[in-house]
């Protein structure tokens, strides 16, 4: 049955199938066909000649977090790339190497030995690959741009199990296009090389206010976001009881920090204010993993462009005190964008969103012992995001969720058409096909 393939292949007759066939969200469960767990680039195009040969779809997984479980699916052949570890790093000119299978944690902690930051997002287990593709937010963002800004070269096997390198200079269409809609649309990409950059210290700032400052805050956060300095990112988050601030700034003081947020600072009933000045090493060491237990979830986005006035607050104040009773409990949470993100507007990338204020990230997981409430809380998410789209959105691809209609458009604007084009020419039988993929 797996005669061709090398590497880590893995079968429903293997006692390891039932613990690798599912991705991070146990809200979904599916069987591929098989799961092969490649350890070179030749690995690779074994696998996808394997598959191509015998008319079975492709599933691209690193770090298994998609939200709608997209990197598996039944009978389809999963390409694992987690064992892809190769690692180079230039400290002169600051460009890291990497193969496909580092996580977000792996590659945080390899790389700040050498006193280098890679600008990624805050969810440690996180591939580092399937981060890159979607265009990628995080702490660093307003200061040095999405993940995929930082993308500088990347390797893929193609449709045809073709190696192609892709940067500015050579296969432009598919750099530009793996820059925020490659996520399983054109190969499996096997390496990757990113601009990181030095960060040595970082002021954490951190704030509290009880239910009753949440519009308030709401409010004084966007208004500090008009013209807040790049150094700084900003994320306020609520859930039913109370909502939060976590801000991180670069090359700051904690004085500089707090004149800078000095509008939502003074916000009345501030709690548990802390700012803290500490090594990067150590922000990456109290950030760890939020899958920390088996979880299923629910996760999906929004953007904004304008500002959130009284109506969209008072819908999502709304919902969350009429929100399932799940645990832990449900979050909302608005992003800071802006900065390096819209500067970087006329990079070669997919990512279209770079004018949008703020993404709204509606956050609902829940752990194994209140499965009995998903469904419910499946629907208030979507009926939630629904309510929404007066006052926000399109949609961001790593935020991906399968009830956003036209799919395409809202996910990548304008870039439509040319990123078919793309399609075409990479992958023109559909072999890398998902559901929410763009076909050629």
């Amino acid at each position: 049955m797996t005669e061709g393939l090398t590497g880590l292949v893995i079968t429903k007759a293997d006692k390891s199938y039932d613990l690798v066939r599912r991705d991070k969200n146990l809200y979904f469960s599916y069987y591929p066909r098989v799961i092969v767990y490649p350890n070179n680039i030749t690995d690779v195009i074994n696998a996808v000649n394997w598959a191509r040969n015998r008319g079975l779809n492709i599933r691209c997984r690193s770090g298994g977090h998609n939200y709608e479980s997209f990197s598996v699916g039944n009978d389809v052949v999963v390409i694992d790339v987690s064992n892809l570890l190769d690692f180079e790093i230039d400290i002169n000119k600051g460009y890291v190497r990497i193969g496909a299978g580092y996580s977000q944690e792996q590659l945080y902690s390899k790389i700040a030995k050498y006193g280098f930051a890679f600008v990624g997002g805050s969810c440690g287990s996180v591939g580092v690959t399937g981060i890159t593709l979607g265009g990628g937010v995080g702490y660093l963002q307003r200061e040095y741009g999405l993940v995929c800004d930082n993308l500088v070269e990347i390797q893929i096997v193609d449709a045809f199990g073709r190696v192609i390198t892709a940067n500015l200079y050579e296969n432009q269409d598919l750099f530009a296009a793996l820059r925020g809609a490659g996520s399983n649309n054109f190969g499996v990409v096997v390496a990757l090389t990113f601009k990181v950059h030095h960060v040595d210290k970082v002021i954490v700032m951190t704030a509290q206010w009880p239910k009753k400052n949440r519009y308030e805050v709401i409010q004084a956060f966007q208004n500090v976001g008009e013209h807040l300095d790049n150094r700084y990112t900003l994320k306020i988050s609520m859930t039913k009881d109370t909502i939060r601030l976590y801000g991180v700034g670069l090359r700051s003081t904690a004085k500089e920090m707090e004149k800078a947020l000095n509008v939502l600072l003074k916000v009345s009933n501030k709690m548990n204010y802390t700012k803290k000045h500490i090594t990067f090493k150590e922000y990456l060491q109290r950030n760890k993993d939020f899958m920390s237990t088996p979880k299923g979830f629910k996760i999906t986005g929004l953007l904004a462009y304008n500002p959130l006035g009284k109506e969209p607050c008072q819908i999502m104040f709304d919902y969350l005190d009429n929100s399932p009773p799940i645990q832990p409990t449900i979050d909302i949470g608005f992003l800071l964008l802006g900065g390096k993100i819209a500067e970087n507007e006329g990079l070669p990338s997919a990512y279209p969103h770079r004018e949008a204020k703020v993404l709204i990230q509606i956050d609902a997981e829940w752990i194994i012992e209140y499965s009995m409430y998903a469904n419910d809380t499946v629907k208030w998410v979507n009926n939630l995001r629904k309510s929404l789209l007066p006052y926000a959105g399109f949609g961001y691809l790593n935020y991906c969720d399968i009830n956003i209609p036209n799919y395409l458009y809202n996910y990548f604007d304008n870039n439509v058409s040319w990123l078919e084009a793309v399609k075409e020419k990479y992958d023109p039988c559909n072999l890398f096909y998902y559901p929410q993929g763009i076909n050629p």
